[in-house]
């Protein structure tokens, strides 16, 4: 599947990473991404994988949303966005919910747009 615009792929990414289901998230991340997340900074697919599946046996029933998207650069070929997110899952038994900010920059490749780097961190 090729996104087509930066706004859309932002919604597709927010859908992947509620599926539990790294294969379609790892579509939409450059190969050389670097993640930054509260717990550490994660470089290359592989390693961004372990942060997923770690959060996803974490967090049962995690739903991960964005809002208050505002997008600071748009280009042909490079867009940078910041937002707000909220999750909220079950976490040793008990609903748990957690807020902060992210931003992530995307690069539209040969086939189509993907993160090249995402930072999230939690709201104190």
């Amino acid at each position: 599947m090729i996104i087509e615009s930066p706004e859309d792929f932002m919604q597709v990414y927010e859908d992947v990473a509620n599926s539990g289901n790294f294969e379609r998230v790892k579509a939409l991340i450059s190969d050389d991404a670097l993640y930054w997340f509260s717990d550490g900074s994660y470089t290359g697919v592989s390693k961004i994988q372990l942060a997923f599946e770690k959060t996803w046996n974490t967090i049962k029933n995690e739903n991960y949303s964005i809002s208050e998207l505002k997008w600071l650069h748009k280009a042909q070929d490079c867009a940078v966005c910041i937002y707000n997110f909220n999750s909220t899952g079950i976490i040793d038994g008990k609903f748990r919910q957690t807020r902060g900010r992210g931003t992530n920059i995307l690069k539209k490749f040969a086939d189509g747009w993907k993160i090249i780097h995402e930072h999230l961190s939690l709201e104190k």
